[in-house]
């Protein structure tokens, strides 16, 4: 939620086509903030999770548990967030940085 915040805030930056006051590093900071942690967090919860999911109860080893579709959901849900997350963190890096190519094609048409 933070890094979608963080994009809305970020077009605020923008005046008369060009950055205002180098404050998109806020913007990536914020993208970055929230990508590095979030990742860890997804990857704890899961690997949190399965071991508490695969050690609870008794089992004599005989039987097999298995995964329902609603825990495999519950799984993929922060997986999916972490995704979203590091998409946004592209889009931001390409809309403050963008490579020279699309600025070259961008001045050309400006002349």
């Amino acid at each position: 939620m933070l890094s979608g915040i963080g994009l809305m805030v970020a077009r605020f930056y923008f005046a008369a086509g060009h950055l205002g006051y180098r404050k998109e590093y806020t913007v990536l900071g914020v993208q970055l903030g929230t990508v590095i942690p979030g990742w860890f967090a997804s990857i704890g919860f899961v690997v949190w999770y399965v071991v508490i999911v695969t050690t609870s109860g008794s089992y004599s080893g005989v039987e097999q548990l298995h995964f329902t579709v609603p825990i495999v959901l519950y799984l993929i849900l922060p997986v999916v967030a972490a995704l979203i997350n590091s998409a946004n963190l592209i889009i931001a890096f390409s809309l403050f940085f963008p490579s020279p190519g699309k600025l070259s094609r961008y001045s050309s048409r400006a002349i």
